[in-house]
């Protein structure tokens, strides 16, 4: 399911970049053949793919920008679970080291 919704972005997204004068050459010949028009159908949704990692990109690029101009930690700023045992196990050792 998630595949299929995928391709049918991908294919709306090559559509929507693809020139009108491409496309208005293409139905003007009226001698598509239907391997002409699945390779139409792979070049959309190829193309819908390249736009889609344009989009990406686009986005994380906004989502850092905003993230920096509001001094919002990103995942890779914050101490895990396991840091903070760590952590929280060195004090506990340097104070029962104090103590000795």
């Amino acid at each position: 399911m998630i595949n299929v919704l995928e391709k049918s972005i991908n294919f709306g997204l090559g559509v929507f970049s693809y020139s009108r004068e491409k496309i208005k050459k293409i139905i003007k010949k009226d001698e598509t053949t239907d391997e002409d028009t699945q390779n139409l159908i792979d070049e959309f949704v190829n193309k819908g793919k390249n736009e889609r990692e344009k989009l990406k990109k686009f986005i994380r690029k906004e989502i850092t920008g905003l993230l920096d101009l509001n001094n919002l930690a990103r995942k890779e700023d914050l101490i895990g679970r396991e840091e903070i045992r760590g952590i929280v196990r060195d004090e506990i050792r340097k104070i029962l080291d104090e103590r000795d």
